[in-house]
């Protein structure tokens, strides 16, 4: 199912008044563009909040747009019928015309719907004394409006969509988005949850989304406790690329390694935001595994810490334009070397005569080995092969900057006849 299709599925559960959160996981900007290119293309506006999450900053938002740029006549109108006792405003959770709705209330609701008298009674004073109203008079007048409810701000934010009622031209469509240069954590993951959750089903019409990233999709999932809100927006998740999979990863990686490595967060964030398909992801996490724990302690640890270091570095060389198809993981390049008549290279590009290997700790401390290695460099230069060598660990922890050489090694090594003018 393409995005479009998740994103209509969600608006059809909005229509039918089920509580519905659509939840974009993978790179920010990536979702941030779908979501916003989808509601535009429906004929609405997209509102994006960016910060803690919470209920106060979610309403001060929605309210500002929803009323700045209305004609108080409108506000007012609505206003009136409910203060003439014309309408109690019980409605409003569907966003329709503010109108009673018969039978037993809640408590809660008693509380609201009284909030919602004085906030129309404030509002007709105003109009009846020929005053301006302002979105900040009346966000500043909110809190204490709905003093009596549980959730003052999530209370006002329905009274203000029930007096205002549905929007017939640009809708608005919220969308939460991490704190800026931020990583997600446990606790802003858990607050956002909770409150999207009681929107949704306070005010089940509207469109509201939420982007994480696979680091917030893998505390969503492992770290926030069972509860009715994230059932709710477990409901709408809907996957961006490669995104449980790398959330899968970080999950097992953090399990593995229960102490923060900065240098490894910072590749986990690097893959993500170039959008790692799921063979680099799963390639990367069995070179972790590998090398970095536990520490290889014998050379057949090494070796299968050094092969996992190999199948990451091809997987992301496979992923990538300028590189996909060229190389061959240990592949044989006619040169005898030792007792063999053909030389094994850990990956080697042979329509461009680069060659890459990859060293384990113990290609340093064996000097039988460093030897070894020095003659195999010089039997491939010999040939006409660049030679380019790293560390099995820094694959691990520098995979940006080892695959960015490698690709300029590639480019550089073009046929006169393919240069042109990329670089």
């Amino acid at each position: 199912m393409d995005l479009h299709a998740h994103f209509e599925r969600h608006a059809l559960r909005r229509a039918r008044g089920i509580p519905t959160v659509s939840v974009l996981c993978g790179p920010a900007g990536e979702a941030t563009r779908q979501w916003k290119g989808w509601i535009l293309a429906q004929g609405g506006e997209p509102l994006t909040v960016s910060g803690d999450g919470s209920m106060e900053a979610l309403a001060r938002a929605w309210i500002t747009r929803r009323v700045q740029g209305r004609k108080t006549d409108a506000l007012d109108g609505r206003a009136a019928a409910l203060a003439s006792g014309q309408a109690d405003g019980a409605g409003m959770g569907t966003g329709a015309e503010v109108q009673a709705i018969p039978g037993p209330k809640s408590p809660e609701q008693g509380k609201t719907e009284r909030g919602v008298q004085r906030l129309a009674a404030w509002l007709d004073e105003r109009r009846a004394g020929g005053q301006t109203i302002s979105v900040d008079q009346i966000l500043a007048e909110l809190p204490a409006l709905f003093a009596e409810a549980s959730d003052p701000w999530l209370a006002g934010w329905q009274a203000v969509e029930g007096i205002l009622g549905p929007e017939q031209d640009a809708p608005l469509a919220l969308l939460q988005v991490p704190p800026g240069g931020q990583g997600v954590s446990p606790e802003w993951v858990e607050e956002v949850t909770r409150h999207l959750a009681r929107i949704a089903e306070a005010l089940p019409h509207l469109s509201l989304a939420l982007t994480i990233d696979a680091r917030g999709l893998a505390l969503f999932q492992e770290v926030l406790p069972a509860s009715h809100a994230k059932a709710v927006l477990a409901e709408g998740l809907i996957e961006l690329g490669a995104t449980r999979a790398a959330a899968e990863t970080i999950v097992r990686l953090r399990r593995l390694l229960p102490e923060s490595d900065e240098r490894l967060e910072k590749q986990l964030a690097w893959l993500e935001g170039k959008c790692a398909p799921v063979a680099v992801w799963r390639a990367y996490l069995v070179a972790v595994e590998r090398n970095l724990a536990p520490v290889p302690e014998s050379d057949e640890q090494a070796a299968r810490a050094r092969s996992a270091a190999e199948a990451l570095l091809f997987a992301r060389l496979e992923s990538m334009a300028d590189t996909a198809s060229l190389f061959e993981l240990n592949g044989l390049i006619p040169i005898p070397f030792g007792a063999r008549p053909r030389m094994e290279v850990d990956l080697v590009c042979l329509s461009r005569g680069v060659a890459v290997e990859v060293d384990g700790p113990f290609h340093f401390v064996d000097r039988r080995a460093y030897r070894r290695d020095r003659h195999k460099d010089f039997l491939l230069q010999k040939d006409g092969f660049w030679v380019l060598r790293f560390l099995a660990e820094d694959v691990v922890l520098r995979l940006g900057p080892i695959s960015k050489t490698i690709r300029e090694a590639v480019i550089l090594r073009r046929p006169e006849s393919e240069r042109g003018d990329r670089s």
